[in-house]
């Protein structure tokens, strides 16, 4: 008996790094998912849609030049605007305000420090938000690193939430090289520039952080905690036996206690948030499918009201998806191949389940368009 059950451990010890290991294949410039054309030359980072839902936002990368741009695709006409706000050369995760006047994102040049911007919605004016020096940050020299990425405005406009990662570090097995990790969620005011920390975790990995609509609370998905401080203290084994590994999270700003919004099968993440509250995730399907559990199939779910519901059945590995303002659809980045090969698509669906479109981006318009510059 002991011989099997250390056999199940050896098995489900393995199934978790290999689901990790489609969590963090694809983080190679900015702690967040790029994905590269079938040549690696190019590719699209966190695509958001504007207010109206007629536009398309994303950061535009091409590998051979390490340089990201911002990228405004109308779809309808399939009109192009590419710019560089800031002078850096990487620049990814824009945001729209609630009045669709700005924008919010992360930019950064080589150094291991990437800061939050606000802008204009065109890129014109931009403010550098976030500029911790890292020695406040991390004292250890081995560890220099002050990253913050994936920001988000709150309903008001007038503050911005984001994650921010303090140290590089191995990547689990049989991954090689070093990853960003013990993330923590933090908060700037846009008028005043005063920083505020919410959570004191260092987790492993970590999603975007949103605010709900009532401006206090914040959602987000985490693994992998390391610090409790001034929390009850967090028991990984009770943790697992309740909520098996659902790790979408919702805070209030003041206890964020580490218990889950919500339960939905096997490893349930990445949520994102409309102005109604209407909540966006990905979760992996294959139990729920009645499929092996290799590889690792994801679908989007859509949580309002208490209830649950699924809206895709694309049995893909969703990279990045994200709700638009008026919580009515979802775009979403995808692979649908098998095995996968990280070639990702990207698609539109309505949240009800109708309406599953594929985007198809005029990669040569994007890549001869004039890049606007602002700085």
């Amino acid at each position: 008996m002991k011989t099997t059950k250390g056999k199940e451990q050896i098995d489900r010890t393995a199934s978790i790094i290999l689901l990790l290991l489609t969590l963090f294949i694809a983080s190679i410039i900015i702690g967040c998912s790029e994905y590269f054309s079938k040549d690696e030359s190019y590719g699209i980072v966190s695509p958001r849609l504007s207010n109206d839902n007629r536009n398309i936002i994303f950061g535009y990368c091409h590998g051979k030049e390490n340089k990201c741009e911002l990228v405004t695709y109308e779809i309808a006409t399939q009109k192009i605007y590419r710019f560089n706000p800031t002078g850096n050369k990487i620049h990814v995760s824009p945001v729209y305000s609630p009045d669709g006047k700005k924008i919010v994102f992360a930019a950064r040049n080589y150094e291991n420090k990437s800061s939050i911007y606000v802008a204009d919605a065109e890129g014109r004016n931009a403010r550098q938000l976030t500029n911790t020096k890292v020695s406040e940050i991390v004292p250890d020299k081995t560890n220099n690193l002050h990253f913050d990425s994936s920001p988000s405005f709150s309903p008001d406009g007038n503050r911005i939430i984001f994650k921010r990662a303090t140290i590089w570090r191995e990547r689990a097995y049989p991954l090689r090289g070093k990853m960003l990790s013990h993330y923590d969620v933090h908060e700037v005011d846009i008028r005043t520039g005063v920083e505020r920390r919410h959570t004191n975790y260092a987790f492993y990995n970590m999603s975007k952080p949103s605010y709900l609509p009532d401006g206090k609370r914040f959602i987000f998905s985490a693994i992998g905690p390391k610090n409790v401080s001034g929390q009850t203290p967090f028991n990984a084994t009770e943790y697992k036996r309740r909520y098996k590994d659902n790790h979408i999270f919702i805070m209030d700003g003041e206890k964020n206690i580490l218990q889950p919004a919500f339960t939905n099968g096997w490893y349930s993440t990445d949520p994102s948030v409309s102005e109604d509250g209407t909540v966006l995730f990905s979760s992996v399907t294959n139990e729920m499918d009645g499929l092996p559990k290799e590889p690792y199939n994801y679908d989007l779910f859509i949580y309002k009201k208490g209830q649950v519901k699924r809206i895709t059945k694309l049995d893909a590995h969703i990279p990045s998806s994200f709700i638009s303002h008026d919580g009515s659809r979802a775009i979403f980045q995808a692979d649908v191949n098998k095995p996968r090969n990280m070639w990702v698509t990207l698609w539109i669906v309505n949240t009800d389940g109708t309406g599953l479109q594929k985007i198809e981006l005029p990669w040569e318009q994007i890549k001869k368009a004039k890049v606007h510059i602002f700085h």
